[in-house]
C-alpha cells in the first residue's frame, strides 16, 4: 500500500486540476442547454466526451493502481457493460455536480459523496492530461540539458551583462509600452507573499476584464517581492526567466536541426550553433526590447515552442494547442500570431490523413481552454471593442511600416529568409513546408496592418517564424555560410553608435541591414528632467501634463527619479495625473478639472498628428493665451528646456474653473474631431 501510494501521489494533483475541466465543461453544457427537459442532452453530451476519453488505449497507463489492475485497454474496447457503466457514472456525477453549483439545490448528494464520485470522472480525463503533461516534461528535461552546456551558459552570462550594462549606463526615460508592466508588477509585487490569496484574485480578475492584464507580469512580481522593485530587478527577471528560455530553445532546436542534417554527420560542433547563431543575431531585438522593458517578449518563447513542436516534431498537437492558447493570453496583438499560425497549420495538415488527426486535437487542446475557461477574457477583452477604430491614429502608410521593420531586420536578412526559402522549397524533400514560416510572416504582416502600424512590440510576432527559418537554413551548408555572413554584419551594425529615430515618421530609408542601435540611450537634457522631476515633486497638491510626445508625457514626468537608477525601487510620483491623449481612445481630458497645477510646453508635444490628439494640443495652446480656461490658472516663473528647445512651463490653479469655462474647452476639442 505504501509503495502504491509513493508510486501515484504525484497523480492527485492532476486529478484535481482534470476535475476542474470537467465541472467546466458541464456547466458550459448546462448553460447552453439551460431548459428542464433538456437535461437529459447535457448527459447525452458528457457521456460522448467520456466515452471519447475513455476508449483512449493509454488512458489506463496512467490511472490509479486499483484501476490499473482491473480496467484495461482492451477490457474498454470488449466489455461494453463495464465502459457504458463508467460513462454513466462520470456523466451523471458531473451533471449532479454542475447543479449543485448553478442552482443551489442542497440535498441531491452530501459534498463528501459528491466529490468522491467525482474522482470516477476525473481518472478517466486525468489519464488523457497526465499522460501529455508527462511528454512536457519530458521536453522541460531535454530543455533542461542546454543549460549543462558551457557554450550556451556563456550566452546567458552575456545576456545578463548586456542587461546590467545598459541600465547603468544608460540616462533613458520609461513610460508607456515599457513601463506599464513594471508598474504592475511592482504593485502585485506587495501581494506576493502577504496576500496570496489576494494576489491570484487580482491576476485572474484582470485577465477578463483587462487588456494590460497581470498574467504576464506573476514572475517579475515574485522576483521583485524577493529583492526589489527596481527597473534592473524588472529587467533581469525578465531576462531570465522569458528571454533566457527562449535562447535555450533555439538553441536546442538548432542543435537538433544541424545533427539530424546529413551533411553534418552529427560531429561538427560547430555547425550545431549556426541555426542558433543566425537566429540569435537577427533576433536581438527580443533582448533589446526586454532590457528597454518590454515583458511582451514571454509570448514570442511559448510562439516558438508551439511552432516547432507542431511542424518539426512527433507530438501528437495537444501541447501545441495548450500553447497556442497561452500564446494568445500573454498579450492581446498576439491574436494576429495565432491566426496566422491557424492558416498555416491548416494548410500543413490538410493533405496527410496522419496530420489531420494532429491538427484537429491541437484545436481541441487550444479551443477548450480558451472557451471553457477565458470565454471572459474573449468576450470582455477581444471582442468588447473595435480596434481598428480605437487605435486609426496609429495607423500609418504600408510603406511605413514596412521602413520600420527594415530598421530592425534589415533587407539583408528579409531577402535572405526569402532566398533560403525558395532554395528549401526547390528540395523535394521539405518542398511542402518550408514556405509556411514565411507564409506565417507575409500573413502578420497583412492582417495587422489592417487593423493598426506595428510598434516596436508587437514585431516579436515575427519572432518565431525568423527562428524556425534560421534554424532550418542551417540544414544546408550553401545557406548556413550565406546566412552566417549576413548574421554577423546585421549583428555588428546593431553596437555602432548613431541618433536614434523618436517616432516612426522619422524613418526616411529602407535599411540594409538593422539600423536601430543596442547602446544605452543617454538624453542629452537629463539634468534638465530630472530639475523638473525634483520641482513638480515638491508642489502641494495633483499635476496633469499637457504633453504626449517621446520627449515629454505624464507616464515619463512620474518616471523620471526611478528611470535615472535602476538599483533604486519604483517610486512613482503618485501626484501625476494621466489624462486623456488619443482622441479616440481616450475621449475628452476630464481629468483637467481636478489638476491644482498643469505642465505644459512650447512647442505642443503630440507624438501623433495634433488633429488625432486635440484633448492634448487645445489645452495646451491655450494654456499659453488668454481663454476662459486659462483664466482659472497663473503661470509660475520656473521654466525648464528640454532636448529640440523645448520650453516646458508651470501653471498654478487659482481657482476652480467654472461650467461654462469647461464646456468652453470640450466644444473647442470636440469641434475639430473627425
Amino acid at each position: 500500500m505504501i509503495s502504491c501510494i509513493k508510486k501515484h501521489a504525484w497523480r492527485v494533483p492532476l486529478f484535481f486540476l482534470s476535475y476542474f475541466i470537467w465541472r467546466r465543461v458541464f456547466i458550459f453544457s448546462y448553460a447552453v442547454f439551460d431548459l428542464p427537459q433538456q437535461r437529459a442532452r447535457v448527459v447525452l453530451l458528457c457521456a460522448v466526451v467520456t466515452a471519447a476519453v475513455s476508449l483512449i488505449p493509454a488512458v489506463s497507463k496512467f490511472m490509479m493502481s486499483w484501476i490499473e489492475n482491473h480496467i484495461k485497454p482492451e477490457v474498454l474496447k470488449k466489455n461494453k457493460i463495464t465502459t457504458g457503466v463508467l460513462i454513466v457514472i462520470s456523466a451523471v456525477t458531473g451533471y449532479y455536480i454542475s447543479l449543485i453549483e448553478l442552482k443551489q439545490e442542497p440535498g441531491i448528494l452530501s459534498d463528501n459523496i459528491t466529490y468522491i464520485g467525482a474522482m470516477i470522472a476525473v481518472f478517466i480525463l486525468s489519464g488523457f492530461i497526465s499522460g501529455r503533461l508527462l511528454k512536457l516534461w519530458s521536453y522541460i528535461k531535454q530543455l533542461a540539458a542546454v543549460f549543462r552546456d558551457t557554450r550556451f551558459l556563456i550566452t546567458v552570462l552575456l545576456l545578463n551583462a548586456y542587461a546590467v550594462v545598459y541600465l547603468i549606463m544608460a540616462r533613458q526615460t520609461f513610460y508607456w509600452d515599457n513601463a506599464g508592466y513594471w508598474r504592475s508588477a511592482a504593485e502585485l509585487s506587495e501581494l506576493a507573499f502577504s496576500a496570496p490569496a489576494g494576489f491570484f484574485s487580482t491576476v485572474i480578475d484582470s485577465v477578463f476584464w483587462y487588456d494590460y492584464h497581470y498574467l504576464p507580469a506573476v514572475i517579475p512580481a515574485y522576483i521583485m517581492a524577493i529583492f526589489n522593485t527596481g527597473r534592473l530587478t524588472f529587467v533581469l527577471a525578465i531576462i531570465n526567466f522569458f528571454v533566457v528560455p527562449f535562447w535555450a530553445m533555439l538553441f536546442a532546436a538548432s542543435r537538433k536541426a544541424v545533427r539530424l542534417d546529413s551533411d553534418t554527420g552529427g560531429t561538427n560542433k560547430s555547425k550545431e550553433l549556426s541555426g542558433y547563431v543566425m537566429s540569435a543575431a537577427a533576433l536581438f531585438v527580443v533582448p533589446y526590447m526586454a532590457v528597454t522593458g518590454f515583458l511582451d517578449v514571454g509570448g514570442a518563447g511559448f510562439a516558438f515552442a508551439c511552432a516547432y513542436l507542431f511542424f518539426n516534431s512527433d507530438d501528437d498537437g495537444f501541447l501545441s494547442g495548450l500553447l497556442l492558447c497561452a500564446v494568445m493570453m500573454f498579450r492581446r496583438w498576439y491574436i494576429f500570431y495565432v491566426i496566422a499560425f491557424l492558416i498555416c497549420a491548416l494548410l500543413y495538415a490538410l493533405p496527410y490523413k496522419e496530420r489531420r488527426r494532429k491538427l484537429v486535437l491541437m484545436l481541441f487542446s487550444f479551443g477548450a481552454p480558451v472557451f471553457l475557461l477565458f470565454q471572459g477574457y474573449i468576450s470582455g477583452v477581444l471582442l468588447r471593442d473595435d480596434f481598428s477604430d480605437i487605435y486609426s491614429a496609429y495607423s500609418f502608410s504600408m510603406l511605413t511600416d514596412v521602413r520600420f521593420i527594415l530598421r530592425y531586420f534589415g533587407i539583408a536578412i528579409i531577402s535572405g529568409m526569402t532566398i533560403f526559402t525558395i532554395y528549401r522549397v526547390c528540395k523535394r524533400k521539405a518542398r511542402y513546408t518550408a514556405f509556411l514560416p514565411l507564409l506565417c510572416c507575409l500573413l502578420i504582416f497583412f492582417i495587422f496592418t489592417s487593423v493598426q502600424s506595428f510598434g516596436m512590440q508587437h514585431l516579436l510576432l515575427f519572432a518565431a517564424p525568423i527562428a524556425l527559418i534560421c534554424i532550418d537554413a542551417s540544414r544546408e551548408k550553401i545557406t548556413r555560410t550565406v546566412a552566417l555572413v549576413i548574421s554577423v554584419l546585421s549583428f555588428a551594425s546593431i553596437f555602432i553608435p548613431r541618433d536614434q529615430p523618436r517616432s516612426i515618421h522619422e524613418i526616411k530609408n529602407y535599411a540594409p541591414i538593422p539600423s536601430y542601435s543596442g547602446y544605452p540611450v543617454i538624453r542629452r537634457d537629463a539634468a534638465a528632467l530630472a530639475a523638473l522631476d525634483k520641482f513638480v515633486r515638491g508642489l502641494d497638491g495633483r499635476t496633469a501634463v499637457l504633453a504626449s510626445s517621446f520627449t515629454l508625457n505624464s507616464d515619463l514626468l512620474a518616471l523620471i527619479e526611478p528611470s535615472f537608477d535602476p538599483l533604486k525601487p519604483l517610486n512613482a510620483n503618485a501626484d501625476i495625473i494621466h489624462t486623456a491623449a488619443v482622441d479616440k481612445r481616450d475621449g475628452l481630458p476630464y481629468a483637467l478639472s481636478s489638476a491644482d497645477y498643469i505642465v505644459a510646453a512650447l512647442p505642443v508635444q503630440t507624438h501623433l498628428a495634433p488633429d488625432q490628439q486635440r484633448s492634448v494640443v487645445i489645452p495646451a495652446e491655450a494654456m499659453f493665451k488668454k481663454t476662459p480656461f486659462s483664466a482659472a490658472f497663473e503661470r509660475l516663473t520656473d521654466t525648464f528646456e528640454l532636448q529640440e528647445g523645448i520650453i516646458v512651463c508651470v501653471f498654478e490653479r487659482l481657482r476652480q474653473n467654472t461650467d461654462e469655462e469647461l464646456e468652453w474647452l470640450w466644444d473647442e476639442i470636440r469641434a475639430g474631431w473627425q
